[in-house]
């Protein structure tokens, strides 16, 4: 895993518990920012043992993540807040809950974030998101995109990913259907166009992070899957050269004792 060029001295996190959330927090952890995970739900003791190792991370049950009051003036001082909330069709088990927790919880927690002075906020949307779309999950998407966008905080980004790839912790459902529409897309990734290629959470979780602090100009970022592609194999070439390069010194001196 890439280290992130974290600069930040507070942040926020709703869904850190989710697949990518998950990485998103564990990149944090290793800095100095000190992290606050804004959770629906109460804990499992793995959960909490591990949290409460870490120095420069605090737990917040705060409820209904619809219910803004429950947390917005906690969100105070947040030099960021990242979203990383989402679900399946299959566990939501109907459209209307689906809409409720992927399009209506993201609006709410950047509503509240609005409210809180906040100035940047990161967000896990969908390749294809549009409100135009005749797909519902796209669909969806797009509304939410539109929703968060309207609230005008000053630095949005949204980083849309494809297919993610990643263990889920132990403790989660098992998404049968999930899980074999990643098999399936692995298996023939080779051949697919960036726009749809499977990325690693661990590069979805680095991208969210890096593109929401290297904003410096107001207004929204958008961050495609073949930019979280590309840039994952601009930072593995970056990361051969210095290799490479002693290699090559080595060869030449090799050479010249000869």
């Amino acid at each position: 895993m890439f280290s992130p060029r974290s600069k930040f001295r507070k942040v926020g996190l709703f869904g850190a518990t989710g697949l990518i959330g998950q990485r998103v927090l564990m990149n944090l952890i290793d800095t100095q920012t000190l992290i606050t995970v804004f959770t629906h739900r109460v804990l499992t003791s793995d959960e909490m043992l591990f949290w409460s190792e870490k120095p420069n991370v605090s737990i917040k049950f705060v409820g209904d993540y619809l219910k803004e009051d429950n947390y917005s003036r906690q969100l105070r001082g947040m030099d960021a807040v990242f979203i990383m909330v989402g679900t399946t069709a299959s566990r939501a088990g109907s459209k209307d809950t689906q809409r409720s927790i992927d399009r209506d919880i993201p609006i709410a927690i950047a509503s509240a974030a609005k409210r809180a002075n906040v100035y940047r906020i990161g967000i896990v949307s969908s390749t294809g998101a549009s409100v135009d779309s005749k797909w519902f999950f796209l669909k969806m998407k797009g509304e939410m995109e539109k929703g968060v966008e309207d609230q005008r905080i000053p630095f949005t980004c949204f980083v849309r990913p494809s297919i993610v790839r990643g263990k889920r912790r132990s403790s989660e459902p098992f998404r049968y259907v999930e899980s074999a529409s990643k098999f399936v897309a692995v298996g023939v990734s080779w051949f697919l166009p960036k726009t749809i290629k499977p990325v690693h959470a661990e590069d979805v979780a680095y991208e969210l992070i890096n593109s929401t602090f290297d904003m410096h100009t107001p207004g929204i970022s958008v961050v495609s899957n073949s930019d979280i592609i590309s840039r994952v194999l601009e930072r593995e070439k970056e990361d051969k050269s210095p290799k490479e390069a002693m290699i090559k010194e080595c060869e030449a001196s090799s050479i010249a004792i000869k």
